[in-house]
């Protein structure tokens, strides 16, 4: 392959993730990053300083350029001489212009992190959790206009399993997507891959706004112990729903969820009303859970209200039973 300079387009931790496992197989599969497209700084604090994002500090570490969204990012490719763009976690439009520079040369591949056609759009690893799906996929298409519907060079499916959450299966699924992208590279450098159109029939798509669905149902957590769970590994890590239990008029108790299961059954020894604690030993192991309207919530990490994350099991011992 020849060595080919690539310019990665991405944001967040995810995104300086994909360009790490980039840098890191340069040498071996032959090409360059020459350059990266990311966010500009933003201020924080209470001192409000400038705050670089982790692409950037990755691209930097290594002695990459950096240009931003706002820049005349058509002269930066031109500067770096980029014969191929990686997307990977942009969160913007790539405008017209930018695809006419890549269209004379090797064009734009975007990672995206769902099987394609479903679940196009800024969300696809919180969707296919909270639908419930027990796998989704990963797909390598070329950008083009319409977001996240050019053709698909490849594709390999990714089992969700039961204890995924939004952070573990997006890193599971950027690290298939970054192998996939290097497995077929050489062969779309040299002009000899053949693309799939994707079927606009079965286009599904999702966006930020159905975060708020999320959240609404998780609100709602003593409903459905299922989709509870569903909606809890969907936004963890970054988001913690916050629930109470108040088992008499004295007391009320405040916690964040962490990880939690669902049971559809249990034998709860008479327990039964919306909103109770159950405890009970399991092979030597401690299980605690939530009487929901139907089913119920098996807590496996909980964080009370300015404590620190711990386990069901303390939780109970150290709260509850006291």
């Amino acid at each position: 392959m020849k060595n080919t300079r690539i310019v990665f387009f991405g944001s967040s931790d995810i995104g300086a993730g994909v360009l790490s496992l980039l840098i890191s197989h340069a040498k071996t599969v032959g090409y360059e990053i020459v350059g990266v497209i990311t966010n500009k700084d933003t201020q924080s604090g209470r001192n409000m300083q400038m705050i670089q994002n982790d692409v950037k500090q990755v691209a930097l570490k290594h002695d990459i350029p950096v240009g931003y969204t706002h820049d005349p990012i058509v002269e930066l490719l031109t500067t770096w001489k980029a014969d191929l763009g990686v997307v990977y976690s942009y969160g913007a439009k790539i405008k017209n212009d930018i695809l006419g520079y890549f269209e004379d040369r090797d064009g734009m591949l975007n990672i995206h992190t769902s099987y394609l056609p479903v679940l196009r759009g800024s969300i696809p690893v919180q969707m296919a959790i909270f639908s419930g799906w027990a796998q989704t996929g990963v797909s390598i298409v070329e950008v083009v206009e319409a977001w996240d519907g050019g053709p698909i060079l490849a594709q390999e499916k990714v089992a969700i399993e039961d204890t995924d959450n939004q952070a573990t299966l997006t890193k599971k699924m950027y690290e298939k997507g970054v192998a996939l992208l290097l497995k077929y590279l050489p062969e779309y450098v040299a002009g000899e891959s053949k693309f799939v159109p994707q079927d606009e029939s079965q286009a599904t798509f999702c966006y930020i706004k159905d975060l708020d669905t999320i959240r609404a149902v998780a609100s709602d957590y003593l409903a459905d112990a299922k989709v509870t769970s569903l909606a809890v590994r969907a936004l963890a890590p970054y988001e913690r729903l916050k629930v109470a239990f108040d088992p008499d008029d004295d007391h009320r108790y405040e916690f964040l969820l962490g990880e939690v299961d669902y049971h559809d059954n249990l034998d709860t020894g008479g327990m039964e009303r919306v909103g109770d604690m159950y405890s009970q030993k399991e092979n030597k192991v401690r299980k605690v859970y939530m009487k929901c309207k139907k089913g119920y919530l098996e807590l496996i990490l909980v964080q009370p209200i300015g404590k620190k994350m711990m386990s069901a099991s303390d939780f109970w011992n150290g709260y509850i039973k006291n």
